[in-house]
């Protein structure tokens, strides 16, 4: 895949987060986990709740992914952590009606691999812990998580009949239920919160615009839950988590924690949030102001139109003509028998994707550049190098989104002839209203 174009679409997407804090995880109904959210009521009343139990100690979460348990204060764990590998979990029917010690139960537990602290203040030290992942080996199947929350907060305006606090007790069937919640003003339950909340809110770092409030649940003769939920289009979505154990009509917004959740998780992953605009622009170090001389030309003079006929595995896509796209590059994994797309950028440099080289080694290698057709091999055009390096961003986590780009390197680097040659990195502005409609993705196809 041309990545130069491909950064360029992943930007435009990411335009859809950069109005307002709702994530965007997936093109398609935008869910942090597939079938997430989904609760039959008559089949199991505790569709997320997971127990955690070691000896004597006990604690309850919910299910946010097939191997992510989200825990919170004010009724906080108190497993010891030298003890969390020892910890088993139950999720569902054989957490809600404590049958883990029946036969129906017996081996669908799962252990804990590691406990992440989320921390909006980590000036307060443990005080400012809030929410605490228990990341899982794979939940025995039929888990259903609860979705993450996905759009903005202006529905909680706009749509304020939506909403349950989800009870969780599995000592009493009542607690498994979802009751319904009207949601109040932000001043009415924030001004008569008392000192000691007060100061909670502080070492959690809440903001004002983080809390969510309900109706006095106690006085409308309901019980209120840890966690409320919102439902929308047949689906259950996590919005917030209750601060405190007194005044249980103020839940934390659970949006400020998304980005944290999906950054320690295998499973659930965001798109990039959408830069700020550069204006300043580092000039490269030619009259032209070129990455690389002479680079970007091709042997067409002019952009293909499409001809009406859908290539093989590419939505909307057409073929590609020989010689359109010099810079393109085909990334074979040989020892693994896969294949990448890749960017020439220099005559020792493809810029490609972090996932297909990373922990890989490069002499299992081959960059081909000036191919037109993968199945052929024999054209003089064509050359290919095995690289003596391969490069990760950083802060590139296996599974995930961001920081998704890595760096080919080869020694003695390609010719440059009109079959081979790099594309010009950007050299303008930010702005993306620049490349709307008029970008495209290059990839290899059957």
């Amino acid at each position: 895949m041309d990545f130069s174009f491909l950064l360029l679409f992943l930007l435009t997407c990411a335009i859809k987060i950069a109005s307002g804090k709702a994530p965007f995880f997936d093109e398609g109904e935008n869910l942090s986990v597939a079938n997430c959210g989904i609760w039959h009521r008559h089949e199991n009343r505790s569709a997320w709740l997971a127990y955690l139990r070691h000896e004597h100690e006990q604690c309850y979460g919910i299910v946010v992914s097939q191997t992510t348990i989200l825990t919170h204060k004010p009724v906080e764990c108190r497993i010891k952590s030298s003890d969390v590998q020892k910890v088993l979990v139950f999720v569902g029917k054989c957490a809600s009606e404590m049958m883990f010690d029946r036969k129906e139960c017996l081996g669908k537990n799962v252990k804990v691999k590691e406990v992440i602290a989320l921390s909006q203040n980590e000036s307060a030290g443990e005080d400012g812990i809030f929410v605490r992942l228990y990341k899982t080996e794979q939940m025995p199947s039929g888990t259903i998580p609860i979705c993450l929350f996905n759009r903005e907060r202006t529905i909680d305006a706009t749509q304020p009949s939506d909403y349950f606090t989800l009870q969780q007790n599995p000592g009493a069937n009542w607690w498994h239920s979802l009751l319904p919640q009207t949601l109040a003003a932000r001043e009415t339950c924030l001004k008569n919160q008392s000192r000691e909340d007060a100061k909670e809110l502080a070492n959690w770092n809440v903001l004002p615009k983080n809390v969510i409030c309900v109706q006095d649940p106690v006085s409308a003769g309901a019980h209120t839950g840890r966690y409320l939920v919102n439902f929308h289009n047949g689906r259950y979505f996590l919005r917030g988590l209750r601060l405190n154990k007194n005044h249980v009509d103020i839940y934390l917004d659970i949006l400020q924690y998304i980005r944290s959740i999906a950054a320690n998780t295998n499973d659930i992953s965001l798109f990039p949030s959408t830069p700020p605009e550069i204006t300043a622009i580092k000039k490269f170090s030619n009259a032209d102001n070129l990455s690389f001389a002479n680079c970007g030309k091709k042997k067409l003079g002019s952009r293909q139109k499409r001809d009406g006929q859908v290539a093989q595995f590419v939505y909307s896509g057409f073929q590609a003509r020989e010689d359109a796209h010099p810079w393109h590059a085909l990334v074979r994994n040989n020892a693994l028998g896969l294949l990448c797309g890749g960017t020439l950028i220099s005559k020792q440099t493809v810029l490609t994707v972090a996932h297909c080289i990373f922990k890989m080694n490069p002499r299992d290698f081959d960059v081909t550049i000036g191919k037109y057709d993968t199945y052929s091999s024999s054209d003089a055009k064509i050359q290919t190098l095995k690289p003596s390096r391969l490069v990760t961003h950083p802060n590139y986590v296996g599974g995930q989104f961001n920081f998704d780009v890595g760096l080919i390197v080869f020694e003695t680097g390609f010719e440059i002839t009109e079959h081979v040659r790099p594309i010009c990195l950007w050299n303008e502005g930010s702005n993306l209203e620049r490349v709307a409609n008029k970008s495209a993705v290059v990839s290899w196809t059957a």
